[in-house]
């Protein structure tokens, strides 16, 4: 790999970096979404997050599934969004 990066002896098990690596999963991204603060607008559009839990059975699986598929992929979409949601893990909502 690293020539530099090599000597340096690491710090977690193996164990935690199976852990930190694994793809993250829909509760995680539910649980982000209705753990934030209601009334904190998260950019210049002036949306709060109240918006998400409100409407959460409407959107709640676009939004999970578009996250996931951005997180998991190193923050980057390919191709169409909608033909790259059959790559998220499904989940009922």
């Amino acid at each position: 790999m690293n020539p530099i990066l090599d000597k340096i002896e690491g710090k977690i098990t193996a164990d935690q970096t199976a852990s930190l690596n694994r793809p993250f999963t829909i509760d995680e991204v539910k649980e982000a979404f209705f753990s934030m603060h209601s009334n904190k607008a998260p950019g210049p559009d002036g949306m709060n997050f109240s918006f998400y839990p409100s409407f959460w059975a409407v959107i709640g699986k676009d939004v999970v599934n578009a996250i996931i598929i951005f997180v998991n992929n190193y923050g980057v979409i390919t191709g169409n969004y909608f033909d790259s949601k059959k790559e998220a893990t499904r989940a009922s909502f």
